[in-house]
Protein backbone atom coordinates (compact mmCIF):
# COMPACT_ATOMS: atom_id res chain seq x y z
CA UNK A 1 0.00 0.00 0.00
CA UNK A 2 0.67 3.48 -0.22
CA UNK A 3 2.56 3.88 2.95
CA UNK A 4 4.58 1.10 3.15
CA UNK A 5 5.74 1.91 -0.17
CA UNK A 6 6.66 5.42 1.31
CA UNK A 7 8.25 4.36 3.97
CA UNK A 8 10.31 2.13 2.24
CA UNK A 9 11.29 5.27 -0.19
CA UNK A 10 12.04 7.54 2.61
CA UNK A 11 14.46 4.74 4.51
CA UNK A 12 16.76 4.27 1.47
CA UNK A 13 19.92 6.04 1.61
CA UNK A 14 19.33 8.29 -1.08
CA UNK A 15 19.08 12.08 -1.53
CA UNK A 16 15.62 14.08 -1.27
CA UNK A 17 15.70 14.42 -4.51
CA UNK A 18 16.01 10.92 -5.72
CA UNK A 19 13.23 10.30 -3.00
CA UNK A 20 10.85 12.04 -4.22
CA UNK A 21 11.49 11.20 -7.89
CA UNK A 22 10.41 7.29 -6.82
CA UNK A 23 7.88 8.58 -4.48
CA UNK A 24 5.79 10.70 -7.17
CA UNK A 25 6.77 8.41 -10.38
CA UNK A 26 5.31 5.27 -8.47
CA UNK A 27 2.31 7.05 -7.38
CA UNK A 28 1.90 8.23 -11.29
CA UNK A 29 3.18 5.05 -12.82
CA UNK A 30 1.01 2.28 -10.80
CA UNK A 31 -0.64 4.60 -8.13
CA UNK A 32 2.29 2.68 -5.51
CA UNK A 33 0.98 -1.34 -6.79
CA UNK A 34 3.77 -2.95 -7.05
CA UNK A 35 2.86 -6.18 -8.64
CA UNK A 36 0.38 -4.79 -11.46
CA UNK A 37 0.58 -5.28 -14.74
CA UNK A 38 -0.91 -2.51 -17.65
CA UNK A 39 -2.93 -3.70 -20.43
CA UNK A 40 0.51 -3.83 -22.79
CA UNK A 41 2.38 -5.51 -20.45
CA UNK A 42 4.11 -3.20 -18.30
CA UNK A 43 4.79 -4.19 -14.83
CA UNK A 44 5.79 -3.08 -11.14
CA UNK A 45 5.44 0.20 -9.28
CA UNK A 46 7.65 2.01 -12.47
CA UNK A 47 6.00 0.25 -15.21
CA UNK A 48 8.85 -1.39 -16.53
CA UNK A 49 9.43 -3.05 -19.79
CA UNK A 50 11.15 -5.17 -21.48
CA UNK A 51 13.72 -3.04 -23.17
CA UNK A 52 14.18 -1.25 -19.87
CA UNK A 53 14.78 -3.88 -17.86
CA UNK A 54 17.01 -5.10 -20.44
CA UNK A 55 18.84 -1.65 -19.59
CA UNK A 56 19.11 -1.77 -16.48
CA UNK A 57 20.09 -5.75 -15.33
CA UNK A 58 17.01 -6.34 -14.12
CA UNK A 59 14.47 -9.61 -14.55
CA UNK A 60 10.93 -9.61 -14.01
CA UNK A 61 11.41 -12.12 -10.99
CA UNK A 62 13.76 -9.46 -9.59
CA UNK A 63 10.54 -7.35 -9.27
CA UNK A 64 9.27 -9.81 -6.88
CA UNK A 65 11.00 -7.23 -4.61
CA UNK A 66 10.04 -3.74 -4.05
CA UNK A 67 13.86 -2.59 -3.42
CA UNK A 68 14.98 -3.89 -6.87
CA UNK A 69 12.00 -2.26 -8.29
CA UNK A 70 13.16 0.89 -6.99
CA UNK A 71 16.70 0.46 -7.47
CA UNK A 72 16.15 -0.33 -10.98
CA UNK A 73 14.18 2.83 -11.27
CA UNK A 74 17.12 4.54 -10.27
CA UNK A 75 19.36 2.98 -12.42
CA UNK A 76 17.44 3.65 -15.58
CA UNK A 77 16.94 7.46 -14.01
CA UNK A 78 20.90 7.45 -14.31
CA UNK A 79 21.63 5.68 -17.39
CA UNK A 80 19.21 8.27 -19.12
CA UNK A 81 20.69 11.32 -17.07
CA UNK A 82 24.28 10.18 -18.59
CA UNK A 83 22.54 10.01 -22.24
CA UNK A 84 21.23 13.37 -21.88
CA UNK A 85 23.61 14.85 -19.78
CA UNK A 86 23.70 18.17 -22.41
CA UNK A 87 19.97 18.45 -22.50
CA UNK A 88 20.17 18.95 -18.67
CA UNK A 89 23.18 21.06 -18.79
CA UNK A 90 20.92 23.28 -20.84
CA UNK A 91 18.07 23.48 -19.32
CA UNK A 92 17.62 22.87 -15.90
CA UNK A 93 16.65 25.62 -14.54
CA UNK A 94 14.79 27.20 -17.18
CA UNK A 95 11.38 27.22 -18.82
CA UNK A 96 10.29 25.45 -22.18
CA UNK A 97 6.67 25.80 -23.08
CA UNK A 98 5.57 27.61 -20.44
CA UNK A 99 7.25 24.49 -17.90
CA UNK A 100 9.74 24.67 -15.20
CA UNK A 101 12.35 22.12 -16.04
CA UNK A 102 14.19 20.13 -13.30
CA UNK A 103 16.32 17.45 -13.09
CA UNK A 104 13.48 15.19 -12.00
CA UNK A 105 11.14 16.38 -14.71
CA UNK A 106 13.65 15.01 -17.11
CA UNK A 107 14.14 11.90 -15.62
CA UNK A 108 10.68 11.13 -15.70
CA UNK A 109 10.07 11.91 -19.32
CA UNK A 110 12.90 10.00 -20.44
CA UNK A 111 11.40 6.96 -18.02
CA UNK A 112 8.22 7.68 -19.69
CA UNK A 113 9.11 7.55 -23.78
CA UNK A 114 13.16 7.36 -23.71
CA UNK A 115 16.14 9.32 -24.04
CA UNK A 116 16.18 9.56 -27.38
CA UNK A 117 12.20 11.01 -27.51
CA UNK A 118 13.25 13.44 -24.70
CA UNK A 119 16.15 14.73 -26.78
CA UNK A 120 13.77 15.27 -29.81
CA UNK A 121 11.30 17.28 -27.61
CA UNK A 122 13.78 19.57 -26.58
CA UNK A 123 15.53 19.89 -29.93
CA UNK A 124 12.08 20.10 -31.83
CA UNK A 125 12.68 17.17 -34.20
CA UNK A 126 11.03 13.83 -34.75
CA UNK A 127 13.99 11.26 -35.16
CA UNK A 128 12.51 8.95 -32.58
CA UNK A 129 9.06 6.55 -33.09
CA UNK A 130 7.60 7.89 -29.99
CA UNK A 131 8.48 11.65 -31.34
CA UNK A 132 6.77 11.17 -34.63
CA UNK A 133 3.47 9.90 -32.95
CA UNK A 134 3.27 13.16 -30.96
CA UNK A 135 5.24 12.49 -27.93
CA UNK A 136 3.51 9.78 -26.35
CA UNK A 137 3.13 6.35 -24.60
CA UNK A 138 1.19 3.47 -25.48
CA UNK A 139 -1.68 4.95 -22.86
CA UNK A 140 -1.69 8.14 -24.43
CA UNK A 141 0.02 9.86 -21.98
CA UNK A 142 1.66 12.65 -23.39
CA UNK A 143 5.68 14.19 -22.34
CA UNK A 144 4.67 16.77 -21.13
CA UNK A 145 2.57 15.53 -18.28
CA UNK A 146 5.78 14.08 -16.70
CA UNK A 147 7.59 17.49 -17.25
CA UNK A 148 4.91 19.22 -15.00
CA UNK A 149 4.47 16.56 -12.45
CA UNK A 150 8.32 17.62 -11.42
CA UNK A 151 8.13 20.98 -12.27
CA UNK A 152 7.53 22.89 -8.74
Amino acid sequence: NENSILKEISEMRISDEDQEYLAKLAKRESGYRPHITNQLGYYGLYQFGKSALEDTGFTKNDFNSTSNQHKAALKLASLNESRLRPIMDAYIGKEKDGILITKNGIRAAAHLLGAGTVKDWFMGTTKSPLAKKGFVDGNGTHIIEYFKLFSN
